[in-house]
């Protein structure tokens, strides 16, 4: 899907922005993949938190991260103004919260490509 918005979306830059569903079968390396993809192809994302809707849907997996990469992405001074997620976590959340989600990241094995 990811080639799709390559080949039809990349001429539109900061003209358009893209739904980035979480907290779906998804964890934080998934999520900071498709951010960081979309963004290094100029295109901002906006986080959108599964909700079951029907009985018969899955419960969200409720991450640690998902707050904070909200408030990152869709707040758009912030997502402009910081280069990556890690950096806006180091400079708008305390040490603490900071180690926290690091450990997130870390606990499956992800490699930050600061």
């Amino acid at each position: 899907k990811l080639k799709l918005i390559e080949k039809n979306f990349s001429d539109l830059k900061h003209n358009c922005s893209f739904y980035v569903l979480v907290e779906h079968n998804t964890n934080i390396i998934d999520d900071l993949e498709r951010v960081h993809y979309l963004r290094m192809k100029g295109i901002p994302s906006y986080i959108m938190p599964y909700q079951k809707i029907y009985n018969k849907q899955s419960e969200p997996i409720r991450h640690k991260h998902t707050k904070s990469l909200e408030r990152y992405c869709n707040i758009r001074r912030f997502y402009f103004k910081y280069l990556n997620y890690w950096e806006f976590l180091k400079e708008e959340y305390s040490l603490n919260y900071y180690l926290k989600i690091l450990a997130e990241y870390n606990k499956l094995k992800g490699e930050i490509n600061e």
